[in-house]
């Protein structure tokens, strides 16, 4: 059984959390380093999609916009949310209230 820690556990730096969320935090990096890795997932697949948006959109620019591209733009309202996330992540664990899954033992 798995139990969600406030504060930094002993076997995870804090200087190291908090360098690894700032520089791949985006992408999940920080989740991954802890073990929330479906939290990390959930990360890595908005921040893929909204480079992929970013690439299109830059090579494709005078295409009219059909469904897919609405939907599209859907998906990247919520690439927004992953990074307003990020930056709430970088601030509890400045703040030393990020929770780590620790197991009972």
């Amino acid at each position: 059984q798995v139990l969600m820690r406030k504060g930094v556990p002993s076997d995870v730096k804090l200087w190291k959390l908090l360098l690894i969320a700032i520089f791949t935090g985006f992408a999940g990096g920080h989740h991954y380093y802890v073990g929330r890795y479906k939290m990390g997932a959930f990360y890595s697949v908005f921040f893929a999609i909204g480079l992929t948006y970013a690439i299109v959109t830059n090579v494709i620019k005078n295409i009219k916009i059909t469904f897919a591209f609405e939907l599209f733009y859907i998906l990247v309202l919520v690439w927004g949310v992953v990074i307003f996330m990020w930056i709430i992540d970088i601030a509890k664990i400045c703040l030393n209230k990020y929770k780590i899954p620790v197991s009972r033992d």
